[in-house]
């Protein structure tokens, strides 16, 4: 883990049925960050889980850690992606478990201001339209941290 913060957004539909991954790809012409089907084998950081439904999930493109780019900004680029789409998207999301996600990785020992969490109303109304839940995950990190310890395996 850097000394910066990292932030992540991202949107998934889980519990798809009659559709599979690929053939949602396809339909949107959308490229998801990780897909798979009910049973597949998924490599965890140092261990392998096994999907317990059949999911899709894409990450906002904006992927550069620090506070240059901020968690509306993110979220932002990735309603980009999905707008076009989002009739076929809330037919899925009545059907589906779907989520927006929001990780933010604080690391204590950086000299950066704690980034805000901030949605707008059109975040709020997308989001809604879509039936989303959302998911705010804030995680305490630090560059002290016992060597062997691996963040992505908690």
């Amino acid at each position: 883990m850097s000394s910066l913060h990292e932030i992540y957004v991202s949107f998934g539909i889980w519990g798809l049925e009659g559709v599979t991954p690929d053939e949602l790809t396809q339909m949107i012409g959308v490229t998801p960050t990780i897909s798979a089907v009910k049973g597949e084998a998924l490599k965890n950081g140092n261990h392998t889980e096994v999907a317990e439904s059949t999911f899709w999930k894409i990450e906002s493109p904006l992927t550069v850690k620090s506070l240059q780019i901020s968690v509306e900004e993110k979220l932002d680029a990735l309603i980009g992606i999905l707008e076009p789409h989002k009739e076929f998207l809330k037919e899925l999301c009545l059907k589906c478990e779907s989520e927006f996600s929001f990780t933010v990785y604080i690391n204590t020992d950086s000299d950066e201001s704690t980034p805000s969490m901030h949605l707008n109303p059109d975040h709020v109304s997308f989001i809604s339209y879509l039936n989303a839940e959302c998911d705010f995950d804030i995680i305490l990190v630090s560059d002290t941290m016992p060597e062997g310890y691996d963040v992505d395996d908690w």
